[in-house]
Parts: structure tokens; sequence; C-alpha cells
């Protein structure tokens, strides 16, 4: 049985969205990854993800944004947390 798709505050994550969840590791720091993927790699909710000081907002157009890959992993790995 396969295992079902990672959610986000009880919404599941896009088809899109899981393509980049799998790949993350492949992404360079430069990525823009979204917030829904963001929330699932670090069980953070999508409120706290908006609002994290070390996730600073990166606007690729109007309406549309995300996080740099490279912040996502320095929180990962706890870099800067106190």
């Amino acid at each position: 049985m396969p295992a079902a798709p990672p959610e986000v505050t009880g919404r599941k994550l896009s088809a899109k969205h899981l393509e980049v969840l799998r790949n993350f590791d492949l992404y360079p720091d430069c990525a823009v990854i979204p917030d829904p993927v963001v929330a699932a790699l670090t069980s953070l909710c999508p409120k706290t993800v908006r609002q994290h000081p070390l996730l600073p907002l990166f606007r690729v157009s109007r309406g549309r944004g995300g996080r740099r890959a490279e912040h996502v992993r320095k929180v990962l790995r706890g870099d800067g947390m106190t």
C-alpha cells in the first residue's frame, strides 16, 4: 500500500508540491520553495512559516513567492537557532 501524501493543516499537497518535496535535496540554494512545501518539510504550520524570522519571503512575481532553499536548509539543520 503506498504511503499517503503529506498534509499541511489537513490539506493535501498538490502534485507539483509533492514533486518539489521529493526533489528538495536536488535543488540549489537559490531555489524558491513554496510555503506549503516548507511547512511539510519543517513540520511547522503555514502561518508559522510566514512569520518565521529565519525564513524571509522571496517574491518571484506579484502574488507568487516562497522561501529560499538555503534558508530552509539552515532551519532544518538548526543553524542560527538559540
